[in-house]
């Protein structure tokens, strides 16, 4: 008896001790309640064979450790990645439904455009804040990125006849030079990092495709990576899909089919599995069985989405519904997408009946999608965040607007704001010659330009061939020409970027000329989606005055771009932009600032130079929140900017993001008392740091980004967004995971008839 006692007061002991350093390294509730079920075990079994006074001592023993368990478990879950974690399970389910719904409304958009694989989602992670294509990822943090990739997915999928594609395998995290870096990253790292949203999405959300990365892993590029494609996607996760190559991402034949890429996109003369991989079977250089192996997964996937039956024919892409319901969903996923970072004093929502000064280009014209190919044609929306909010005021309230500052990456394409044709219906003739050089001899042929909008991934005009003669491969060149009637009189700034060379003449004076140096050729022969420089020039015109305008253009063999662009400048220089903005925000009961990025900055092909906001803008929201202490900072950018200078003196700042085609109406509710729904609810997926020097990637530019020979070392290891500032101590600006929000409870004592209200931030 005195043994087995003996034994069991030796296994409290190593439980109780056990159990406390989980509790204190671990920080687990779990933990303290597997701690206390043990003790409690110990107890009853020393009853059973021992004397009650025995039990009673180590009952005593048992509430201090309950009070023991109590004050560290609490401490414990005031860690900074612990609450998040718990904060943002307490919301996923919600997050996951309204991904799904929006999954589907993408599904059905691809069925209408005749299309049957939609190339999303994209579930690499947020490594580096000024990532071109920050904005097109879920998040930094894998988990997180796995659950809504998989709702995301299964909305898709949920429409009959459409796939979905989930990209970019693997460790695409940046956009300089991806075409050819080499991601070095130990295979720990990939498994418990960066492969794990891909095998969730395969696994659990039953994508259909993979799309390959552009860059190399470890050496090698991933659209002939065997390990990562035969051993991994095939051979662990079980994927029986069609795996494709990004556009134009292939570098060989014989690699890439033997690494087990089906696809390669898209398709041209010149490609690898073309005329060359007929040449090898030919000679008996690649197996019959190989090739049947690549051609199956093509046909399972054919199957999947009924192309093999007898009734499937080709649809015709024909517009989306656009209907009610459709525009309320995307309104609501804006409003729930938008994060309150800081509210002082309750400024926010606005009263009904306020007058406030709106202010910034971007108030004007929201940036609602993020640059590349992401980018598509919108359906006719609303982009004023200033008429969006004004409907959202009563009868006492009023909105006014002033610019501020001038941000834009490119001008407004020339068009009929600023001018009127002088006859026809076509904005411009464009004539096309054939020859190397600037246009001379006489044209091949006409064709009418009737907008220089953009065209969904390009601005202004593109072509992919001869608009003339399109199976001619003959050198070209085009005169654009046309006769515009001047509005009003003024200041009228032209700008004018192309791919090649061009030059614009306004009434027989050369304005501009657009020669393609070194650096932006380089840019465009490495990514036909980099972004292209625009120069500018002023002239001025009086009202009534006849323009005549001349553009001679040499596009570039292999991408044929041109931008013209056009406004009127009602204002001298920047100091009087702001002296307006400021004399309006003393006026004003409130002050909205709408700044941020668009397209141009934050797209794909570049990555963004820095977190920074331009000087311009910084000294605009300092000015103003000195004129105004109630101003409110809303962010329209799809990736954290430095707010330090300003962050701790201004009285609200929200993030809205790229809204989408409801954005504009979104953040307008948002402001407003009471004309929300559903918003700000919105929590950040990622770290917003306090400076780039901060985050996981150390000092830029460095080894591990943007990398140097060629090589970007991922030396962070699985210390990704949170989890370095969280190991490093570092404080960020914002957590990952935080986000404010506001509301009015009602308490309501049954005792008494006293009524109490609180407002509840957060």
């Amino acid at each position: 008896m005195v043994v087995v006692v003996l034994l069991l007061l030796l296994l409290f002991v190593v439980v109780v001790a056990c159990g406390c350093l989980l509790v204190l390294f671990v920080g687990c509730c779990c933990c303290c309640l597997l701690l206390l079920l043990l003790v409690l075990l110990v107890v009853v079994v020393l009853f059973l064979f021992c004397c009650c006074c025995c039990c009673l001592w180590l009952l005593l023993l048992l509430l201090l450790i309950v009070l023991a368990v109590v004050v560290c478990g609490c401490c414990c879950l005031l860690l900074l990645v612990l609450v998040l974690v718990l904060s943002r399970w307490f919301h996923i389910r919600d997050h996951e439904a309204l991904c799904t719904e929006v999954g589907a409304l993408l599904g059905r958009e691809t069925r209408a455009k005749g299309a049957q694989i939609l190339l999303a989602p994209t579930v690499n992670l947020q490594r580096v804040p000024t990532a071109g294509r920050h904005f097109e990822c879920f998040s930094e943090d894998p988990d997180l990125t796995s659950r809504l990739a998989v709702a995301y997915i299964r909305g898709v999928q949920s429409v009959s006849g459409v796939g979905a594609c989930v990209k970019h395998l693997v460790a695409n995290d940046q956009e300089q030079d991806r075409m050819s870096v080499s991601a070095e990253v130990t295979e720990r790292t990939l498994r418990r990092v960066y492969l794990r949203p891909f095998e969730a999405a395969v696994k659990e959300g039953g994508a259909v495709a993979v799309m390959t990365g552009y860059n190399r892993l470890n050496g090698t590029f991933c659209s002939q990576h065997s390990w990562l494609l035969r051993d991994i996607l095939r051979g662990e996760w079980g994927f029986q899909g069609l795996v494709m190559s990004d556009w134009f991402g292939t570098h060989s034949t014989e690699s890439c089919l033997a690494a087990g890429l089906d696809l390669e996109m898209p398709y041209r003369r010149d490609m690898f599995y073309g005329d060359r991989l007929l040449q090898l079977a030919r000679e008996g250089e690649v197996s019959e069985a190989e090739l049947r192996s690549r051609a199956a997964s093509v046909l399972r996937v054919m199957g999947q989405l009924g192309l093999l039956e007898e009734s499937a024919r080709e649809q015709r892409p024909h517009a989306s519904r656009n209907g009610d319901a459709d525009r309320e969903l995307l309104r609501r996923a804006a409003e729930e997408s938008i994060v309150l970072l800081k509210n002082d004093k309750n400024l926010l929502p606005l009263p009904s009946t306020s007058h406030v000064a709106v202010i910034g280009a971007n108030a004007q014209r929201l940036t609602l999608q993020g640059g590349g190919s992401p980018q598509v044609l919108l359906h006719p929306a609303n982009r004023s965040v200033v008429d969006a909010l004004g409907k959202c005021l009563s009868e006492g309230g009023c909105v006014t607007w002033e610019l501020g500052c001038d941000t834009a990456s490119y001008l407004p394409p020339l068009g009929q704001d600023c001018f009127r044709a002088s006859s026809g219906d076509a904005l411009l003739e464009m004539s096309v010659f054939l020859g190397k050089g600037w246009p001379q001899g006489s044209p091949i042929g006409s064709v009418p330009v009737h907008s220089m909008e953009p065209q969904a991934v390009f601005k202004g005009l593109m072509f992919h061939r001869n608009p003339v003669r399109p199976k001619s491969r003959e050198p070209w060149s085009a005169r654009l020409v046309t006769r515009l009637i001047a509005t009003e009189a003024g200041r009228y700034e032209f700008g004018l970027g192309c791919s090649g060379r061009a030059r614009l003449r306004v009434n027989g004076r050369l304005l501009l000329a657009e020669p393609q140096d070194d650096e932006t050729r380089r840019r465009v022969e490495q990514d036909i989606l980099a972004p292209l420089p625009e120069k500018r020039a002023e002239f001025i015109l009086e009202a009534g005055e006849t323009l005549e305008l001349e553009v001679d253009w040499i596009p570039d063999r292999l991408r044929a771009q041109l931008m013209i662009g056009c406004r009127r400048r009602d204002w001298v220089d920047e100091s009087e932009m702001r002296h307006r903005a400021v004399a309006a925000a003393k006026l004003a009961d409130a002050v909205v600032v709408v700044v941020g990025t668009d397209e141009v900055i934050e797209t794909e092909g570049k990555d963004q130079d820095s977190m920074d906001l331009p000087v311009a803008v910084v000294k605009l929201i300092e000015e103003l929140i000195a004129a105004n202490p109630r101003t409110v900072v809303c962010l329209n950018a799809g990736s954290p900017k430095n707010l330090c200078p300003w962050v701790d003196k201004v009285g609200a700042v929200v993030s809205a993001w790229f809204g989408g085609q409801e954005g504009a109406e979104a953040l307008g509710a948002a402001l407003v008392d009471g004309a929300s729904h559903w918003g700000p609810s919105g929590r950040l997926p990622f770290t917003w740091p306090r400076s780039l020097s901060d985050c996981p990637t150390g000092p830029l530019p460095g080894p591990q980004y943007p990398g140097e020979n060629g090589r970007v070392l991922y030396a962070e290891g699985e210390q990704v967004g949170y989890r370095w500032y969280a190991a490093r101590g570092i404080a960020p600006l914002f957590s990952f995971g935080h986000g404010l929000s506001y509301a009015q409870f009602e308490f309501v004592s049954r005792g008494k008839a006293a009524q109490k209200h609180l407002d509840a931030i957060n």
